[in-house]
Formats: C-alpha cells, sequence, structure tokens
C-alpha cells in the first residue's frame, strides 16, 4: 500500500522547487511532502501566456516495510487551463483627423481584441493606421510600427482583469486637392465656406483666390488678377472665344479701349476700366447706351455682381475683406484710402454701379465706365 503521495513543481525549468501540497501533510520520502487527507491533489499556478512549462516531480511513501523490488503505480494527470476574462476599453484619437470611431469596450478571455474597422479622415492626409504611442507632435514615432483598422490586437499579458489603451491616428501628408474655380459649385461653396475662406485656382493662369459663401452666393474674397488676352468659352465668361488686347490706365481713361493697370501684388490686385472688364463683348467698349453685362472678365460660371448683390453684401464686410488702394482716372491713383469695385449693372450710357469701401463700411453707388475699379467676381447659380 501506498498511503503517502505527493509533488513539488517548478515554474523556472527547475532551478527552484515548491511542495504543491496544501492540505494535511506529512514528510516523505526524499524531502517531498505528502498528502494524507486525500488521494487527490489540486494544483493551481498563475502562469502568463507563452511562459515556460510546469514541471513536476511526483514521490510516495509505504505505510510500513515492504520487499525490496521495483513497483509501479498510475498517476493520472488532468491539466484545466484557467480562464482569465478582462474588461477593455479602447479609445481613439484621430491625431487632427475628423470621423475617429467611438470609443470600444468588451471583455475578452485570450488578452486581445478587434480593433474597429473604421477610419478617420483629414484634409491633405492618407491615414496610415494606428499606433500606441502619442505621436502627435512627433508623426515618426510610429511611421514603421502601425496597426492596421481592424486587426487583432494584444491588450494585456494574460493576467490583468481591467485594461485601458488608446491607439493614436497615424497620418501621411499629401498634396492638397486643386479646387479650380471653374468646377467650384455653389452648394460646395455652401458646404465649404460659410464659416471661412476656401482657397480656389483661376485655371486659366493657376492665380489662387480666397471665396467665401456670403448671403447666398459665392463672392471672391480678393481683387481679380487676370491680364490673359486669349480668352475661352471653356475657361472664362464670354459669348464666344476671343482675343483681346489691353492699354494702360496709367495712358488716361477710356470707354471703348480695354485699359488695365497691374499692380503686382495680391492685395489690391489689377485695376480694369469697364471695357476691360466686360471682356470687350459687345456693348460694353462705349458710352453711347447702356449696357447691363452678362458677359465678362470672369472665370466660366462666375460673373460680374449685379447692383443688388452689391447691396446686398453691405452688411457683410468682415466676410467680404474689403481692401483699399484708390481707382485710376486719368492716369493715376485717387483715393488710396478707397477701394472700389466694378458692377455688371449699368446706371446710364456712361457710368455702372460700383461697391465702396472708405475703410470703415461698404456702400453703393455709381462711376464712369472709363476709370479703372477693381474686380471681384461671384458665383450665385
Amino acid at each position: 500500500d501506498f498511503n503517502y503521495w505527493g509533488y513539488s513543481y517548478s515554474t523556472d525549468s527547475g532551478s527552484t522547487w515548491v511542495s504543491g501540497n496544501t492540505g494535511s501533510t506529512t514528510s516523505g520520502y526524499n524531502g517531498y511532502t505528502y498528502d494524507t487527507a486525500s488521494s487527490t491533489v489540486t494544483h493551481i499556478n498563475s502562469t502568463t501566456s507563452g511562459s515556460a512549462s510546469i514541471q513536476y516531480k511526483i514521490g510516495a511513501k509505504a505505510a510500513g516495510t515492504q520487499v525490496a523490488g521495483n513497483y509501479t503505480n498510475v498517476i493520472n494527470f488532468i491539466g484545466i487551463g484557467k480562464v482569465i476574462t478582462t474588461n477593455y476599453t479602447i479609445n481613439y484619437n484621430g491625431n487632427g483627423g475628423t470621423g475617429a470611431p467611438a470609443t470600444q469596450t468588451g471583455t475578452t478571455t485570450t488578452g486581445a481584441a478587434t480593433l474597429s474597422t473604421t477610419t478617420p479622415t483629414k484634409d491633405n492626409n492618407l491615414f496610415q493606421g494606428w499606433c500606441t504611442v502619442d505621436n502627435t507632435s512627433d508623426p515618426s514615432q510610429c511611421s514603421g510600427d502601425t496597426i492596421k483598422a481592424g486587426d487583432a490586437v494584444a491588450l494585456n499579458s494574460g493576467t490583468s482583469t481591467n485594461v485601458t489603451k488608446t491607439f493614436y491616428a497615424v497620418w501621411k501628408t499629401t498634396a492638397p486637392a486643386v479646387k479650380y474655380m471653374q468646377d467650384y459649385t455653389l452648394a460646395t461653396c455652401q458646404s465649404e465656406a460659410s464659416s471661412d475662406n476656401v482657397t480656389l485656382v483661376d485655371s486659366r493662369d493657376n492665380s489662387e483666390y480666397t471665396a467665401r459663401y456670403i448671403n447666398g452666393a459665392c463672392w471672391m474674397t480678393q481683387n481679380l488678377r487676370f491680364t490673359g488676352t486669349s480668352l475661352s468659352t471653356t475657361t472664362s465668361n464670354v459669348s464666344a472665344d476671343r482675343t483681346i488686347s489691353y492699354g494702360d490706365l496709367t495712358s488716361g481713361n477710356s470707354y471703348t479701349g480695354a485699359r488695365i493697370h497691374n499692380s503686382d501684388n495680391t492685395t489690391t490686385g489689377v485695376w480694369y476700366n469697364f471695357c476691360a472688364a466686360g471682356a470687350k463683348e459687345t456693348g460694353a467698349c462705349t458710352d453711347s447706351s447702356t449696357y447691363t453685362s452678362s458677359y465678362d472678365i470672369c472665370p466660366k460660371n462666375w460673373h460680374l455682381p449685379t447692383e443688388s448683390q452689391f447691396s446686398g453684401i453691405t452688411s457683410y464686410q468682415d466676410a467680404f475683406s474689403p481692401v483699399t488702394g484708390g481707382f485710376y482716372y486719368n492716369g493715376s491713383l485717387n483715393y488710396t484710402g478707397d477701394g472700389l469695385w466694378r458692377s455688371a449693372t449699368a446706371n446710364d450710357a456712361y457710368s455702372q454701379y460700383r461697391l465702396r469701401y472708405d475703410g470703415s463700411s461698404l456702400s453703393t453707388g455709381y462711376g464712369s465706365k472709363s476709370i479703372g475699379y477693381y474686380v471681384r467676381c461671384v458665383r450665385s447659380s
């Protein structure tokens, strides 16, 4: 009979051995400890996922004197892994982007969880994946160590029951998409530029302009700088393809000749008499009849503002961003503390309506077609 038996175990490849008996014990053979209370011994040991296996030594002691010889018995081992349930919270930081996944919570018995498949977006950037390091100030920290949306990620070492992790978006900067004035719709302007300027490009000469959705229309908030001589119906607001030539307003006023003066800076832009602003369309270059223009120097789908549109913008001075700089009259700049802009609407044979900024407020009026004013185009449909 064997009425004592027991074991010791090691979790460090045999360097250290620990007695495994916890019941009523007595010393046994070779220094082992044997459990006299039961023929079954239960060993509970917490080990981390992936750790070394547990080693056991088994010992037995006879109740009395035994005849010398070899004795055998069967020891059955039943290994039951203890399942650890982890409650997790995953936070997503868009790192300057929008549309990051909502906080993700759940439980796992594997120590891992699957990230959301939702991906954020950021203007002029491509989403590269997630990173467990806050790379907000230094994106290079995670440039080669990103986790893709929908990937399974390890949350703990197998022993934690509550885990919170934050994943930070990693971005790659791309060139901004070009928004051409000719293709930019009123609806898009309302969506993108109701509270701030948007930057657009005139495809005719690749000049950039800011624009803003104001009082139901999309307005340029910088002065036009176009001086091109070849106007096409595909890119300009003209009735037919045409080539025009310009004189300079420093040579004086003109009703019948297209005259401009280029300031060579983006603030004041170009001054145009009405013949030039009207792109030398029939009726634009005369002082003998009234002419309200439908076609002009503006990009395709844009046009010179009407008098009523000017009247409707006088209460939106900050959004319109007016500038001073004067107007050209008889070959020279006058009233440089003012800014004046051309309208498509005729007042009489000699004058068109205009918008004036006196340095403090906007107002409408009219002025000669022969002198040089600024131009700001509008898209209203």
